[in-house]
């Protein structure tokens, strides 16, 4: 981030120069499978690392057991992983100093007080972290000027749009 850019900047989420799916998968079908393939398919230019505690490798990529493993500073998460591991994960994702994180996770509020103990748990630890959150319940972010499509199902090719 240069030093005209705000702390507040929303730059990096849709300009992230590194993306962590958390959850992303080799199993056809998966979101985290769908997830990961997108930004592989849509040519993200920047690193990606796939965490999957089961998998040493996530279609062709090596893969990371924990975003603790990760030995870069993380600009962008996106969790897909049960709501039940998703405090958790989130905890990890501020205490790493991620910028962003996508939760794009359902089973919060929606589903009664168990999912709204989720977010509480969520809530504290984003609080005062630095770390900030699109979600819960998201289905993705996309941005053609950058290659970068986290959408949840497989999304084919997609144009830039230009003004003028």
């Amino acid at each position: 981030m240069s030093a005209k850019q705000s702390e507040n900047s929303l730059e990096l989420l849709f300009y992230p120069r590194n993306i962590a799916v958390i959850g992303a998968s080799n199993t056809a079908g998966k979101l985290g499978y769908n997830v990961f393939k997108n930004l592989l398919s849509h040519n993200y230019p920047g690193k990606l690392y796939p965490v999957n505690p089961g998998a040493d490798e996530i279609q062709g990529i090596k893969a990371y057991k924990d975003i603790t493993d990760i030995p870069e500073n993380i600009d962008e998460a996106v969790v897909i992983v049960p709501a039940r591991n998703t405090p958790e994960v989130i905890k990890k994702c501020c205490a790493k100093g991620v910028k962003f994180v996508v939760n794009e996770v359902a089973g919060f509020s929606e589903i009664g007080q168990a999912g709204k103990a989720f977010e509480q748990e969520i809530r504290e630890s984003l609080r005062n972290s630095g770390t900030r959150m699109v979600g819960p319940n998201c289905s993705g972010l996309i941005n053609t000027h950058h290659e970068m499509v986290q959408s949840l199902g497989i999304v084919g090719s997609l144009k830039k749009v230009t003004s003028g």
